[in-house]
């Protein structure tokens, strides 16, 4: 769940509780909408950093105003790169998710390439993509977005290759080896970006095998 929704005053409240009866904790961290990080301060933030806060997991999903749009999604980009650049002010560790395949076929490319734009704006202590998945039916889903057609393993594995060669980070510690993923993902963006590419261009061309369906789950 989204802890950060919580008001500042609580979440420092559980900060306290938690420093007083589990000491022995040394590392908390908090998904999070950007929505949320935007109803505290950048002061707020480093208070609960200073009380053991270490990283929030900001379930971006695009950097697409229109995708966004699409999913109703209550973000744009803009919303979600003031909310990054919050947690960078307070001296927190961000973990950044995009979700492959979001768009469509009808926005593929400028989902993979606004979010790389904002990923490189951002600059995420972690960056991962996720395949996107219809847990709760795929009928939900295109309720807000009929015009939606997904992509197959190999469009997807395109669109995350479009996504990467796209970016411009430093030491940005990419990784999309989640479950739902076709092929695992492992380097540091920027000075991996060349081999990753290389893995993505191999096993596009037939070289490397895919995760078949049965070794895939949520």
């Amino acid at each position: 769940g989204d802890a950060m929704m919580l008001p500042f005053e609580r979440l420092l409240a559980i900060m306290r509780l938690l420093n007083t009866h589990m000491p022995w904790v040394k590392r908390v961290a908090s998904y999070c909408l950007p929505r949320n990080i935007r109803t505290k301060t950048v002061q707020q933030l480093t208070q609960l950093r200073e009380m053991g806060l270490t990283t929030l997991y900001v379930g971006c999903e695009s950097g697409d105003d229109e995708v966004l749009k699409m999913i109703n999604k209550g973000e744009t980009y803009e919303s979600s790169l003031k909310a990054l650049n919050s947690i960078h002010a307070a001296g927190l560790k961000s973990s950044v998710m995009i979700l492959t395949g979001l768009g469509g076929h009808e926005f593929s490319e400028q989902h993979a390439l606004n979010s790389a734009k904002l990923v490189s704006a951002g600059n995420p202590t972690y960056l991962s993509t996720l395949i996107l998945t219809f847990p709760l039916g795929k009928e939900r889903f295109t309720s807000t977005f009929p015009t939606f057609t997904q992509l197959s393993p190999t469009e997807l594995l395109a669109e995350t290759r479009m996504l990467i060669e796209a970016t411009d980070l430093k030491k940005t510690i990419f990784r999309s080896d989640h479950a739902s993923n076709y092929l695992p993902l492992k380097g540091v963006l920027g000075k991996d970006k060349t081999r990753l590419l290389c893995e993505m261009d191999a096993a596009l061309a037939g070289q490397t095998r895919l995760r078949p369906e049965w070794m895939r789950g949520l």
